[in-house]
């Protein structure tokens, strides 16, 4: 695309039109020295001054007006956080991500996986502790395996039980140290 220079017309960068000078924007002063701030990338100088000295992305008034109104609802930040927000939750709903997850690592330690999606989620769903009964949040939910699948317990429903962060940790500390001390590798 070649930008046409003339002192009356400017080749929108945009809609590719030849319209006059007067007709696309002029960066404000404020603009033009955040950009020139240290640390900020240099981006693309729009207004007639920058299309005489040969930006081809200088956009016209009304490409520009358009562009704006059509992505508006992108820029606002309540609408960004409410999108994220609105992900976030569709995410934490289904839980696929981690169940399909915990059957790959099962699979790839040579357990056999019987475990349905539905069982899953009821096993998530338990509100204690398995082994100390505190009630559980969902940020400190984790799910336990009652035989560990390296000592050849199966990924099914009867070898799972809802645990708190802590008791599956100490499950797993005090495995990895009585095997230790028995002088097994871990």
């Amino acid at each position: 695309m070649h930008l046409a220079i003339t002192e009356t017309e400017l080749e929108c960068g945009k809609c590719h039109r030849m319209r006059p000078a007067a007709e696309y924007p002029v960066m404000s002063r404020a603009a033009r020295k955040s950009r020139a701030k240290p640390g900020n990338p240099p981006g693309p100088r729009r207004g007639p001054r920058s299309a005489l000295r040969g930006n081809r992305g200088a956009w016209c008034k009304a490409c520009k007006k358009a562009y704006d109104r059509a992505h508006r609802a992108k820029q606002d930040p309540a609408a960004k956080k409410k999108r994220a927000t609105d992900l976030y939750l569709r995410h934490r709903e289904t839980l696929l991500p981690t169940f399909w997850g915990s059957c790959h690592r099962a699979k790839k330690a040579g357990a056999v996986v019987t475990l349905t999606h539905d069982e899953w989620r009821a096993i998530n769903a338990e509100t204690e502790c398995h082994w100390c009964g505190l009630a559980l949040h969902e940020s400190f939910r984790n799910i336990d395996h009652l035989v560990p699948l390296v000592e050849g317990g199966e990924h099914s429903k009867s070898n799972l039980v809802s645990a708190c962060a802590n008791c599956n940790m100490r499950r797993e500390w005090e495995r990895k140290t009585f095997k230790l001390r028995k002088g097994a590798s871990v």
